[in-house]
């Protein structure tokens, strides 16, 4: 992919978190965040998709059963603690994953949980390398107005690529 090999393109490491909302209404395609075994070893987060709309139940008993609204951000961690983590990219815009074989495939839930549950949230952003480096001016590379992340398994890589991976 063109973008990706632009010599001004840098992968840069983002959050990806969740933003809880409340909705007007449950609709399908809606993800929710439900919290596993808490206050256990075993406890972890699970996001899921609403596969249809939910009409007869209310809101708030639906939510203590099955977990909260939420919409994924990309953020970057200040520097300073005091300041807010700088939002890079909202919901609608976050679209695309970048497969090793130059091709774009669509994000998705399995995408976000693996990178929530494997990854401590951490996952990689395209930008212009040559703003950032000048100002830490962050201008996001998309296709379709929608940005382009990176994520690895940390098992499959070995030193020398996560070398790469770390500088690039």
């Amino acid at each position: 992919m063109d973008k990706v090999n632009d010599k001004h393109a840098m992968w840069l490491e983002v959050n990806l978190k969740v933003n809880f909302y409340q909705p007007e209404d449950l609709l399908a395609g809606m993800w929710f965040m439900n919290s596993l075994y808490p206050g256990t070893d075993r406890e972890f987060v699970e996001l899921w998709v609403l596969e249809e709309d939910i009409i007869d139940e209310e809101y708030d008993n639906f939510v203590n059963k099955n977990g909260f609204p939420v919409e994924p951000m990309l953020t970057l961690e200040m520097i300073n603690p005091d300041e807010s983590d700088l939002i890079v990219a909202y919901p609608p815009e976050i679209g695309w994953v970048y497969e090793d074989d130059d091709e774009l495939r669509t994000f998705d839930i399995d995408d976000a949980n693996w990178i929530i549950q494997n990854n401590d949230g951490k996952v990689s952003i395209l930008v212009d390398g040559e703003a950032y480096e000048q100002d830490e001016t962050i201008f996001t590379i998309t296709e379709d107005q929608e940005v382009i992340l990176k994520y690895f398994f940390l098992e499959d890589l070995n030193a020398e690529d996560e070398d790469e991976y770390l500088t690039d």
